[in-house]
């Protein structure tokens, strides 16, 4: 089943443009339909959806609930043009919104910032649970000048239930496939009327895996085993005075999915070890791998080979994350203005074990090949706080802020590999130290000059100072912390930046039910740095057997120590409108963008260029680098239709063109970035059609709703180049509520209802290792969940 995407987007949009042009003729009618008013947050102060000059996808907790959304993965199939996949492993995620997505190395900002209770989360272990929420928010194009953390891609705002004076609580607990359980509730104390409330959340989530392994005692793989909290406590100490501090806590233990393979790069390995092992060694190693990764390719979807339990380093495929934070908002309303200052401290372990190859045993004359294994281990400490000055005046809207961010490692903390290693010669457990500290300052503010009571303008400015410093340090049996990372004599990196950014825009309401703006943005990204320091002969250009790929000749990295900043311009037309035809409500909103990114960073790996066991080979062997300029421009519609107060329509859907202008670096060994193999992290288009019946008339004693989501997405270029395959996904819900004096829910829910097997996210696609390897996407998975009111 496959939906003809661009016909189905230019229809959409001309079925938008033709009926919000008609609206002066076809005006409400007493008996239409009615479609929800979604008020958002995306200018710091609630609004209507429909009245922001701002590109939203506004998810209400009924929405989410009716998608079964249940983590952040899940917002792919139902966000137009919005993308999570994973970087580096499972553990670190990926958003992807308009072309622009994260860069895996370094430390710096993602181009999509994750928000929880106005606090910016860290990339690391974000695929979190989305319970008990209010709603969900996705803004797209930079952001900066309404919010604390500089973006250039978006943001994704959650917003956790707050404790209220109602004294009321709920349970949800279901099952399913794969063994799979959910627990989950929440409840809301009041401690004092009117002065405290407190209200408290959690969820407790398992399943089996749905990957089969079959290397001799490997475990399968992609299970989920994960518990989190949230403990809120609001305080209004005075009708003007507030606070509300929020502690929450998340915990996630289990064998995450695996990579598979999806190709070969064949003579990796016959090239690296016929000039110390012979030819004929070299080739029985390389045929066994063509073997092997024949059988593995021709197993297609959730089976793998992963042996990593077996390459004598006692360890097993595990993702193991623990991370817990504090929020605190506290607000003062004066009379025409509120001050508000927003604190946030969060700790984070997480540490991922992985086979980034797929592969089980190698075996050849000289015993088991071990290609790639990989440990990675963050541990760090994150500190924000925002100070916001929000007021109105006589045809003027204002904020005006400061920010604060520090971040900083509190353990020992790297990634250590296990590459192109025979275990006959020695188990090898190199481990290279990664540290980074960051710290950024930033005023921003923005008003809203009403110049008519139509018409508005709007103006922004930020500036953002940016240091970080990074050590770092290879070949040792352990990692290292900060002070003994400096003990060595090694050098840090450092890299210290600071740059303007702005909002310019109009908005223009032509009547009641009809929004139109315009708006020009300068984004960027601050500095980054790669670490270690590059100094040894492995990467400064001198010659080594070692340095395989180029042949005894190595790199030249020290260019690429530190990475500038990316500069983002981009302007959006938009155009919101509520209409209706007869009964039948409807709503069209659509945004025109064009994007000019500037030194776009990308990462090109060096494998095999540069030893692992070099004292500075790169973190993850690869380098982030300033690589190239692209344009990138598109159009997203969201069209919702309401033919009766029963029946709702959506069909919703992003289609962007991205061109590489320019590439601004040489080759690196035989690494050559190319317009051809640039990382495009975003389909050409991707869409999702939506539908949602109530009945109407009691049925089985109570109200039975049915809901459906069909979602299309394009292939994509993963990484370096390689595409990862189109696929459509079907997903079901149905709803049979108000039983038991209307306190009880009972659902039925289905994902991927057809059994697509398609791929979610790159793993290792380049061409130095010999497996081209990428993550499958969850099977058909379904189950039952009963939901309680008490």
């Amino acid at each position: 089943m496959r939906l003809r995407p661009v016909p189905v987007a230019l229809s959409s949009i001309s079925l938008s443009l033709s009926l919000s042009s008609s609206l002066a003729v076809a005006q409400t009618a007493p008996t239409a339909a009615q479609l929800e008013e979604v008020v958002v947050t995306a200018r710091r102060r609630e609004e209507t959806l429909q009245k922001v000059p701002v590109a939203v996808t506004a998810l209400t907790r009924e929405h989410l609930e009716k998608s079964s959304v249940q983590e952040l993965e899940n917002l792919t199939a139902v966000v137009p043009g919005f993308r999570f996949s994973f970087e580096g492993g499972a553990n670190n995620v990926s958003l992807s919104l308009r072309g622009l997505g994260i860069t895996p190395l370094g430390e710096g900002v993602p181009s999509v910032v994750v928000y929880s209770n106005d606090v910016p989360l860290p990339k690391v272990g974000g695929n979190i649970a989305t319970y008990d929420l209010n709603t969900i928010q996705v803004l797209k194009g930079p952001q900066g000048t309404l919010f604390g953390r500089n973006t250039i891609g978006g943001a994704v705002l959650l917003s956790p239930k707050t404790p209220d004076y109602r004294q009321d609580a709920y349970l949800r607990f279901g099952v399913g496939n794969y063994q799979s359980s959910l627990l989950e509730g929440g409840a809301n104390v009041t401690l004092a009327d009117d002065i405290a409330a407190l209200r408290v959340a959690g969820q407790i989530r398992r399943r089996d895996a749905t990957e089969d392994n079959f290397a001799e005692g490997g475990a399968d793989t992609n299970q989920i085993d994960q518990q989190s909290l949230r403990v809120s406590l609001r305080t209004d100490i005075t009708e003007t005075f507030s606070n509300n501090i929020v502690f929450d806590y998340y915990k996630s233990d289990r064998a995450p999915g695996s990579d598979h393979v999806v190709g070969y790069n064949p003579g990796i390995v016959q090239g690296a070890f016929a000039p110390v092992l012979g030819a004929a060694t070299a080739i029985a190693y390389e045929q066994a791998i063509a073997e092997q990764l024949a059988q593995l390719t021709a197993a297609g979807a959730h089976t793998i080979g992963n042996n990593f339990h077996n390459d004598g380093n006692s360890r097993t495929h595990r993702e193991q994350t623990e991370m817990w934070g504090v929020a605190n908002t506290t607000e003062y309303h004066f009379e025409h203005m509120s001050l508000r200052n927003i604190f946030g401290y969060r700790r984070v372990s997480s540490s991922i074990t992985a086979n980034t190859q797929g592969i089980g045993d190698i075996n050849g004359p000289l015993g088991n090949l071990i290609i790639y294994h990989l440990e990675s281990l963050d541990e760090k400490a994150y500190l924000t706080n925002e100070l916001q000055l929000v007021g109105k005046g006589d045809g003027v809207d204002w904020i005006m802020g400061a920010f604060y961010s520090h971040d900083k490692p509190t353990h020992a903390m790297g990634t250590s590999a296990q590459a192109f290693n025979l275990l006959a010669f020695g188990v090898s457990d190199i481990h290279t130290t990664a540290l980074t500290e960051n710290e950024n300052y930033a005023l921003f503010g923005q008003v809203a000059y009403h110049l008519t009571d139509k018409v508005t303008l709007n103006i922004g400015a930020r500036y953002s100072w940016d240091n970080i410093e990074g050590c770092g340090v290879g070949g040792r049996s352990s990692f290292l912390d900060w002070s003994d990372c400096k003990d060595t004599g090694v050098q840090t990196v450092k890299a210290e930046g600071d740059a303007p950014t702005w909002t310019l825009g109009l908005d223009y309401r032509l009547s009641s039910n009809i929004f139109l703006y315009a708006t020009h943005r300068r984004g960027y990204r601050g500095v980054n740095i790669n670490t270690p320091q590059f100094s040894s002969i492995f990467t400064t250009g001198g010659t080594d057997p070692t340095c395989v790929v180029g042949a005894g000749q190595c790199p030249d990295l020290r260019p690429y120590q530190t990475v500038d900043e990316e500069q983002i311009d981009d302007i959006e037309f938009g155009l919101k409108a509520d209409w209706s035809i007869g009964t039948m409500a409807g709503r069209s909103n659509l945004s025109l963008f064009h994007t000019d990114h500037t030194d776009a960073v990308q990462f090109v790996t060096v494998r095999g260029a540069v030893p692992t066991s070099a004292p500075d080979n790169p973190t993850r062997s690869s380098v982030a680098i300033n690589a190239a300029n692209l344009t990138i421009q598109g159009l997203e519609f969201e069209l919702t239709l309401a033919p009766t107060d029963r029946l709702v329509v959506g069909l919703n859907g992003t289609y962007i063109d991205q061109t590489v202008d320019d590439i601004n670096i040489p080759a690196i060994g035989a690494q050559q970035l190319t317009k051809n193999n640039v990382t495009l992290p975003t389909p050409k288009f991707s869409g999702t059609a939506t539908v949602r019946y109530e009945a109407g008339q009691p049925i089985f004693g109570g109200n039975l709703a049915v809901s459906a989501d069909y979602f299309y997405t394009d292939s994509w270029d993963a990484q370096s180049g390689v595409s990862l395959p189109s696929y459509d996904l079907l997903n079901a819900r149905l709803d049979l509520s108000e039983l038991a004096s209307e306190n009880v829910r009972i659902s039925l829910w289905c994902r991927n209802l057809l059994d697509e097997e398609y791929t979610s996210a790159p793993g290792t696609l380049g061409p130095s290792l010999p497996a081209r390897t990428a993550f499958y996407g969850d099977p058909r998975t379904f189950g039952l969940e009963v939901n309680v009111a008490l």
